[in-house]
């Protein structure tokens, strides 16, 4: 009988959908599986395929991947664009007129990106852009400075609001920067202590925007099985773990490892072996990342404690640097007579982004050995 409700209100919500979408016309019951396209497609289907980026087998996943196919055109010149999507069964035929191409101002989506980087660093929150046909440029409004007023933390049932205020970036009475914004919540992300960090819209309050993060802490019990990114010889052997969070990053751990040489000849003995630990976070610094196993003895215990501690140090720094700051994508009003649209400006590439990946890919092979 349950079944039976929860698919009468999946089925009355679809419906809902498709009835309230002007781009997407369904049935009641979908299940996209297959999409295709018709009409004058200007750019080949595996593009387009790529940029509908098909993300469920809902009516609105399909309605996303049209504004998305919307945009990619919108980009192009052709802001007399229409597409649309009807399904049938389990295929979605997307159908795109063209229209008319016009010369857009070269660099447009870049001017616009490092104009709200700029508007952003002198605290102004509200950033909107729009573009007509025929127009020379976009025309940009934004409004006034804000600076940051209380910032407040929902969720954090095991961690101290200080504890959290060491990992941002923004401070309490500075200009409102949203780049800071996104740093901080990367931050309390890198901590590995949340399953989910967001911010919620910033509350006006005079000059002053205050803020609130909302984090989903992570189970405080933990198992592990790894191995070595190589031979055996060079990255050791595998090893399974079973351990808890007792305070809020601190975590003890019993491992079940092979102590010995890693000779594929020689047997090594199994030991249990009990650690604490203090993982690493960007707020403690030095004062994190430290791994501490009294069993395995003085000399062992030192080196073992000293080779993780660099090795942790080591990659989250890179790791952090590495990963850099990027930019959300910008949504640009395009004014048309038959109906404004959104052209999603893409993020800026970051600089040597091909470098920063492949560095990063050998920060995190060196960290397994």
């Amino acid at each position: 009988m349950r079944d039976s409700y929860s698919l009468i209100l999946l089925s009355l919500f679809t419906f809902a959908t498709c009835a309230r979408s002007e781009t997407v016309k369904c049935e009641p019951h979908v299940s996209v599986k297959r999409v295709r396209f018709a009409g004058e497609l200007i750019f080949a289907p595996k593009k387009l395929e790529k940029e509908m980026d098909l993300r469920g087998e809902t009516s609105q996943a399909v309605e996303e991947g049209v504004a998305r196919v919307r945009s990619l055109y919108l980009i192009a010149g052709y802001l007399d664009v229409n597409v649309h999507a009807e399904i049938d069964h389990d295929l979605a035929t997307v159908f795109i007129e063209p229209g008319r191409k016009y010369d857009l101002p070269p660099g447009l989506c870049t001017n616009l990106q490092n104009q709200r980087r700029e508007a952003e660093r002198l605290g102004l929150l509200d950033f909107s852009a729009s573009l007509a046909p025929g127009d020379s440029g976009a025309l940009v409004v934004t409004g006034p400075v804000f600076r940051v007023g209380r910032i407040e933390f929902l969720g954090n049932h095991h961690h101290s609001d200080a504890w959290m205020r060491r990992n941002l970036r923004l401070i309490e009475g500075e200009l409102f920067d949203y780049r800071l914004l996104r740093r901080s919540l990367d931050r309390l992300r890198q901590t590995g202590q949340f399953d989910r960090v967001e911010a919620l819209e910033p509350v006006r309050d005079d000059d002053s925007a205050n803020v609130t993060i909302r984090v989903t802490e992570g189970k405080r019990g933990f198992w592990r099985i790894s191995g070595p990114a190589g031979p055996v010889r060079i990255g050791g052997s595998m090893q399974a773990s079973l351990g808890a969070r007792v305070f809020s990053t601190l975590l003890v751990s019993a491992s079940i490892a092979p102590l010995g040489p890693p000779f594929l000849t020689t047997a090594a003995r199994l030991t249990p072996v009990l650690s604490l630990t203090r993982p690493f976070t960007p707020g403690d610094g030095w004062l994190s990342g430290i791994s501490i196993a009294p069993q395995l003895g003085w000399k062992l215990g030192l080196f073992s404690t000293l080779q993780g501690y660099g090795t942790t140090q080591v990659q989250q720094r890179l790791l952090g640097l590495l990963a850099g700051n990027r930019q959300p994508p910008l949504p640009v009003t395009v004014d048309r007579k038959s109906g404004d649209a959104v052209m999603i400006c893409p993020s800026p590439p970051q600089k040597l982004n091909l470098l920063r990946k492949a560095a990063t890919f050998g920060v995190y092979f060196l960290g397994a050995l």
